[in-house]
Formats: C-alpha cells, sequence, structure tokens
C-alpha cells in the first residue's frame, strides 16, 4: 500500500527533540491549566456542589454517601468526591485543592494523546494535537473545575486510545487486514487481559460519570468496529459516492452484523471487569441510603436528562455543532478545510492503512459522542467534551499535511482559515471589551485578553506561506497566539471577573455565627455560599411547613430544607437570612418579629442587590 504524503512513523527522531517537544507540553499544560489555579472562586453552580460534597464526607468520616448542603447529592457518582477528599488531605481545603485533579488530569490526558497519537501517525501529529486539546477552549475550561469532566474526558481517551493502540495499528498491516485467519480479523484486542485493562477503565469512568462512562466509548469502539467488519469493506469502501455509499454505511447496521459485532467485543467479560471495579461501591451507596440513591441516580438523572429538559438545559439539532464550534476555538477555525482534506484523502484509491484506521476512529468518536447527546433532551456543552481530543487528532493531521505541502483539498481553504482567525479576533476583543464594561465594573480593558489572537491573526494574513518553513512558522504563530489566548482568558480574564463578586462580606457574618444558628435565603441561593459560608442553608418559601431536622436513623442528610420563614424565625434564637433587596419588606412584614439589616451588596453578575437580615428572637407563644 502506497503511502500517499503521510509522516513517517518511526523513531528515528533524535532523543533530545522528543524531550523538548515533551517539555513545551508540559509547559503549556502548566500556564493554561495552573496559573491561578486557585485565586479564583469556585463558579456556581457544579463547581461548588462538588466542592462542598468531598468536605461534608470527609467531616463526616464517610467515604459512600455524598451529600451537598446535608442533603442527599445524587447528580454525580463518588469518583471526584474521592479525589477531592485526597486533594484535602494534601493540599488543605481550598480552590486549588478542590481544582487538582482536574488540572492533573487533563495535562495526562494531553501527554497520552501525544504519545499514542505520536506513535500511530508521526510525532508531529502527535505533538500539534496535544497542543490543540490543552488550548482548545472548553477543554481548558474543563481542566480548570471543579467537576468530574476531566476524569471522564482521561479515562474515556484512556479506554479509545489504548483501543487504537492495541488494535488499530496492527490491523494496519495488509495482510493482517485481509486475512481471516489473524487473530485480530475480529477487530479487538489480541487477548482477553488487553481487554480486561480496556474496560477496567470503563469501570473507573462508571464511578466518575455513570452509565455515560461506560456506554459512550463503548459506542465509539463499537461504531468502527461496525464499519470496518463489513465483509467488502476494505475491497469496496473506497468505491461509489452519494446514495452507493450511504446505503453500504446502513449496511453495518444490519440486526445480525451488529448483534455478531457486539459479541466480538466480549461483553460478558466486559460486564465481569466492569462490574468488579465499579459494582462494590453502587452496593453500598445503595445499602446505607435504602436504595435511594440509586433509584434517583439512574432513573432520575440517567433517563430523565435522556428524555426530558432539565432545568431549561436544551437546544436543536444545531446545538452541539455549534458548541463543538465555540468550545474547540481557536482550531474550529479550520474545520471545513480539515474536513475537506479528511473526505479527500479517504476516497483515494491507495491508502495508509493506520492513518485510515485512525481517522475513521476520529470521525467515530465524534460522531458518536454528538449523535447520542443530539437526540438526548437534556442539552449542555459539556457532553460533548470528551469528543475534542479526536477533533485534535483530526485537525493535527490535516494542518500537519498543508504545513508539508501535500494536500489533496483546495489549499485556499487553509489559507481562508487565516481570515477567519482575524476576524474571529477582531470580534472576540470588540465582545470581551463590551462585556467588561457592562458587566464587570467598568473593565473594558478585558478586550485585551484577546490581543494574542488579534497579533497572530495579523501575522496570518499578512503572511505568505508558499514554502513548508514559512507554513511552519504560522503554525507556530498560531500556537503561540492560542497558548496566550487560553492563559490569559482562563487565569487572568476569570480572575478579573471574580474579584468583582462581593458576596464574601455577607459570607464572612455566616461564618463567625455559631453552628447552632440557623441560616436561609429567601427567593434566592447559589451552591457557593454553602461551601463558602461553611453552614448549612435553609430555602424560605411561604407555606412550607417547618423545620425539618437531619433523620437520626440515617444521621448523613435531610429530606429537604425547605421551610417557612415564620417557623424558620421560632425555631432558631439566631437566625441570618440573604433576601434579593426588592424582596426584603415582603419578608419582614410577615415575620413575627421583624430582623435588621446587616450587610448589602451586589449580586455577582446579576442586576440586583442582596442583603443579609438578622431576624429578632420570637417567643413560640407570641407566635400568630
Amino acid at each position: 500500500m502506497s503511502n500517499i504524503g503521510e509522516t513517517n512513523r518511526g523513531y528515528d527522531t533524535p532523543g533530545i527533540w522528543n524531550i523538548v517537544r515533551g517539555l513545551v507540553i508540559l509547559a503549556v499544560c502548566g500556564i493554561v491549566f495552573f496559573v491561578n489555579l486557585g485565586s479564583i472562586r469556585l463558579w456556581d453552580r457544579d463547581e461548588p456542589r462538588n466542592a462542598q460534597a468531598a468536605l461534608e464526607m470527609q467531616q463526616r468520616g464517610d467515604w459512600i454517601v455524598p451529600s451537598f448542603n446535608e442533603q442527599l447529592r445524587y447528580q454525580k457518582p463518588i469518583l471526584p468526591y474521592w479525589l477531592i477528599r485526597i486533594a484535602y488531605q494534601w493540599f488543605g481545603v481550598n480552590e486549588f485543592a478542590a481544582r487538582f485533579w482536574s488540572a492533573t488530569l487533563a495535562t495526562a490526558a494531553v501527554c497520552l494523546l501525544a504519545v499514542v497519537v505520536g506513535r500511530a501517525l508521526g510525532i508531529a501529529v502527535g505533538f500539534w494535537a496535544a497542543l490543540m486539546l490543552a488550548t482548545s477552549l472548553m477543554f481548558g475550561v474543563a481542566a480548570r473545575a471543579t467537576t468530574p469532566d476531566a476524569i471522564l474526558i482521561f479515562l474515556y481517551t484512556s479506554a479509545v486510545l489504548w483501543y487504537g493502540l492495541r488494535v488499530l495499528s496492527d490491523l494496519g498491516i495488509p495482510e493482517r487486514l485481509n486475512s481471516v485467519s489473524s487473530t485480530r480479523s475480529t477487530c479487538w484486542f489480541n487477548n482477553r487481559w488487553e481487554s480486561a485493562i480496556f474496560y477496567g477503565v470503563l469501570g473507573c469512568g462508571a464511578l466518575a460519570k455513570g452509565l455515560a462512562g461506560v456506554i459512550l466509548p463503548m459506542a465509539v469502539i463499537g461504531m468502527l468496529m461496525l464499519i470496518k467488519r463489513l465483509p467488502t469493506f476494505s475491497e469496496r469502501a473506497r468505491e461509489g459516492n452519494g446514495w452507493r455509499v450511504y446505503f453500504r454505511g446502513l449496511r453495518a447496521f444490519h440486526p445480525l452484523h451488529f448483534l455478531k459485532t457486539v459479541w466480538a467485543m466480549q461483553p460478558l467479560w466486559g460486564a465481569l471487569w466492569i462490574g468488579l471495579v465499579a459494582a462494590p461501591w453502587f452496593i453500598a451507596v445503595g445499602w446505607a441510603t435504602d436504595g435511594e440513591f440509586l433509584q434517583r441516580f439512574f432513573v432520575d438523572e440517567h433517563w430523565g436528562r435522556a428524555t426530558t429538559s432539565f432545568e431549561s438545559h436544551r437546544g436543536g439539532l444545531w446545538y452541539y455543532p455549534l458548541t463543538l464550534l465555540v468550545g474547540f476555538f481557536p482550531w474550529s477555525l479550520f474545520i471545513v478545510p480539515v474536513a475537506m482534506e479528511v473526505r479527500a484523502w479517504l476516497r483515494q484509491v491507495s491508502w495508509d492503512a493506520v492513518t485510515r484506521n485512525w481517522l475513521l476512529l476520529g470521525l467515530c468518536w465524534v460522531g458518536v459522542q454528538v449523535g447520542i447527546f443530539s437526540i438526548a433532551q437534556t442539552k449542555l456543552p459539556s457532553y460533548v467534551t470528551p469528543c475534542y481530543p479526536a477533533l485534535a487528532i483530526l485537525t493535527a493531521w490535516a494542518l500537519r499535511r498543508y504545513v508539508r505541502r501535500v494536500t489533496l483539498s483546495d489549499e485556499r481553504w487553509f489559507r481562508g482559515g487565516y481570515y477567519a482567525w482575524l476576524l474571529a479576533a477582531v470580534a472576540i476583543t470588540g465582545g470581551l471589551a463590551w462585556a467588561g464594561r457592562e458587566y464587570v465594573g467598568g473593565q473594558w480593558q478585558l478586550g485585551a485578553i484577546a490581543a494574542p489572537l488579534l497579533l497572530s491573526g495579523i501575522w496570518l494574513v499578512l503572511s505568505r506561506d508558499h514554502t513548508g518553513l514559512a507554513r511552519s512558522t504560522n503554525a507556530a504563530v498560531m500556537t503561540v497566539g492560542a497558548v496566550a489566548f487560553a492563559s490569559a482568558l482562563l487565569a487572568w480574564g476569570t480572575a478579573q471577573v471574580s474579584a468583582t463578586n462581593e458576596m464574601d462580606r455577607i459570607l464572612s457574618q455566616i461564618r463567625s455565627v455559631s453552628p447552632s444558628a440557623g441560616v436561609a435565603t429567601f427567593r434566592c441561593l447559589e451552591s457557593s455560599w454553602v461551601f463558602y459560608g461553611q453552614h448549612p442553608i435553609h430555602e424560605l418559601e411561604w407555606g412550607a411547613g417547618p423545620v425539618v431536622e437531619i433523620d437520626p436513623a440515617r444521621r448523613t442528610w435531610r429530606e429537604r430544607l425547605w421551610c417557612d420563614p415564620s417557623a424558620f424565625a421560632v425555631r432558631f434564637r439566631e437566625a441570618l437570612v440573604i433576601a434579593p433587596r426588592q424582596h426584603v419588606d415582603e419578608l419582614l412584614s410577615r415575620l413575627p418579629a421583624g430582623g435588621d439589616v446587616l450587610e448589602e451588596v451586589q449580586y455577582f453578575l446579576q442586576d440586583e442587590r442582596l442583603v443579609l437580615l438578622k431576624l429578632r428572637a420570637v417567643e413560640v407563644g407570641k407566635l400568630p
């Protein structure tokens, strides 16, 4: 098989340059993921919920049942809380510790991508894929957030790359690809222990994100196997176009072919290893909560999010394509030339089999991730972040071919990406300046965050990239601009926004009250108030009923923290309430003894003010 302009695979690159590439990757991850990691407050809503859940488990000495605000937290499984608790032991209870494992595992995913893709598609492709992943917008957000996303991405990527490393590269050998007697003819692992590692990683994924950590990687590999196991794939997949290709694609889903492919994936062996890793905790938490966690986690969260729109998180079929354009920025600006180059290369008569395998894997990775979540009713940008490593592989491969001047598609499309880069930089500069002036205390200088993109865009447009050296220089300029922009936005820009939060003036007073005091909110509550206030917070609502105490039989969480304001004022001799300024008069007029204003601040990123009230004590006999 001929190799159409592909990067030589092998290890003839001097070792010193491989060390330099590795140090560059680590430096970029350190700058983008770790700078100012602990200097920015936890962002509502999920970050403080996860950080507080780990803290409450630590305070109780409990490794099984997660809780937030003394209520059962059934939205996420246990692995993120375990990791955060370990970080608390190392670094203390702070923002850096809460985010440490996200940044660390994101770095590990980037390095893993560089190594495995470097072996499969060439060291240069692996290097640029790693840098693209590290500097993409949503991946950087996941790396700097106290959420399970970075943990899932690392495990997901590890499982898929392990499959690619152990299966796809060997399938690239022509005689093995077409040999019925080959042990790899099933497109699966050569032995059970290789597949045991794969399924063991998926078991960890179940502990990180639930069924998504198992089903999605299996669906990606399964989709690839459905395509490659077609009897005529190696001889006829290149033939035809239009409807003929479409109908050949439908053959992959023939019921018998589908079932044979599923069986080839050793599902019983996989269920054994996934169960060995994940089942002990699920059994333990089900026992400790009388099955309530399992019912809410699998039925309410998994089935509910798939069939209904949770918390108004909805969108049409356009949602995730648009999300990829924003989330994989700035490298998504080349999505059109990358797609055209991949399509042109796959249509060639002579293929490099290893490259074909990896390109198909990348396409299946993106297609399955976007397809599944486009069907689900609840939609969030983070749901498709696990396919960003695939986008990085495809983009790095295509841009590498452009740099080497061996593209099969029209090079003017890549040149058009330069102009898109500059236009996007101009738009972002204006948008950030306007947003800073309107919402961040008049800080129009936030527009300077996009200066690296703007300068690199000007360079790209003015450059003449008719030689390989000029194109390599342009690639370096884009990478430097992307690193500077990502670090400026995620480390400096978010710090400027976080600094405008005045809420600590209220939370410091909440931290000073005794543990027996009552703290509540009226028609407002943010998760970060529980974490930074270091106190359980009730929610007040007229007619909600009495204050519910902790169930002594469980001693870990309350069933609910809703209660009537009057009942709350009677229950606690010392009571503080946070309420929007517009609702203060309504609240005070209906309380038995009223209250006094202790503090007033601006509601973070909202056009209203918050008030901290201290309720006057009232005797039970005087309650109307």
